[in-house]
Formats: structure tokens, C-alpha cells, sequence
């Protein structure tokens, strides 16, 4: 692991900290160029190897080393699939942090579902779905725990809460993007 990660994990670690007046985020330097860039990221906690919380942006609008704390502080706190973490939790050895900082949304076109799930054979990415107002994403970590492209579709459109019949019945209308990540 390289001093740039470092730091993130120990901004995101510290951005929850600081709820119980155990650290200060800002007291990490974040002074090397890439914090200062606009960036998305996303947080994911997990306690004994199960999700605790993931928040994240998939859409730069900060800069990095903000959006790295807010999102550390919201996967800890406002996952609402979760209670808000402990201190107990966050002291005890079993719980961990990671970090995926996303390349930039592409969009993708493809002319049937079929071609969907080839695409999605062969790329370990992360999509997103959207559908009218609905849309979900998954990131690249989640394609290779769902390596079954038609897996991973089926879960993301849950996630989305659109139907199957949908998807195939309006196809044409969904918009995809792809992009990757580096996790750490």
C-alpha cells in the first residue's frame, strides 16, 4: 500500500472518529495534489467480513479528500440498511475500512440485454443502471463477487427496484455507464 492510500484509509477512519471525539479529519495533511482534485469514491465498512456500510459518489463534485470524509462519516452513520456504528465497533480488530476511488463514468450503449451480459463477461467494471428516476450501481468489487453477468444484473436491477419484465420490455430506454476503480 502506497502513502497516498494510507492516508485515505486514515482520513476515512478519522472522519468517523471524530463523532466520538476520538480524532480530528482535519488533522490529516492532505496537502498532495490529488486530494485537492474533484473526485468520487466510495466507503465500505464491514465487521467480521460482512457489509456494515458503503455510502459513496459516482459523480466528482468535491474535491477528493472531502468527498473520502463525508462519505467515510456517512457510511458509518447514514447507511440507512444499517444502525449507526459503535465505538465498540469501530475498536474492536474485526472491523475495516476500504476505500474505491472511480475512474470517470462512461456511457455505454448496447443494442439488447444479450450484448449486456457479453460486455459484462469479459470487463470487471462497475455500472450503472437507470431507468426513469430509478438507478443503482455496483461497484467493480461486487462484479467480481457476482462473476454471473446475468447474476449481477438480476441483483442490480433489485437494487434499482425495477422488474425483469421492464428490463426487457424497454431495453432501448435504459441508459448504462461503466466505470473502474482502484480499491484498497
Amino acid at each position: 500500500m502506497n502513502s497516498f492510500q494510507k492516508i485515505c484509509l486514515q482520513l476515512a477512519k478519522a472522519s468517523i472518529l471524530e463523532e466520538f471525539d476520538k480524532a480530528k479529519a482535519s488533522d490529516i495533511d492532505l496537502s498532495e495534489p490529488e486530494f485537492q482534485k474533484e473526485g468520487a469514491c466510495f466507503v465500505t465498512l464491514k465487521k467480521n467480513d460482512e457489509l456494515r456500510g458503503c455510502i459513496g459518489t459516482i459523480i466528482p463534485h468535491r474535491p477528493l479528500g472531502e468527498d473520502i470524509r463525508m462519505n467515510g462519516r456517512y457510511a458509518a452513520f447514514e447507511d440507512p440498511r444499517f444502525p449507526p456504528v459503535t465505538l465498540d465497533e469501530i475498536e474492536n480488530n474485526d472491523f475495516h475500512i476500504g476505500i474505491t476511488i472511480l475512474s470517470p463514468m462512461q456511457s455505454k450503449e448496447f443494442k439488447d440485454a444479450e450484448e449486456l451480459l457479453t460486455f459484462l463477461d469479459k470487463e470487471r467494471c462497475g455500472l450503472v443502471i437507470k431507468f426513469g428516476y430509478r438507478q443503482a450501481t455496483f461497484l467493480p468489487s461486487v462484479r467480481e463477487e457476482l462473476s454471473d453477468p446475468q447474476e449481477f444484473v438480476t441483483h442490480l436491477l433489485r437494487k434499482a427496484e425495477i422488474e425483469s419484465h421492464e428490463f426487457s420490455k424497454f431495453f432501448k430506454e435504459f441508459e448504462f455507464q461503466i466505470y473502474y476503480g482502484e480499491e484498497f
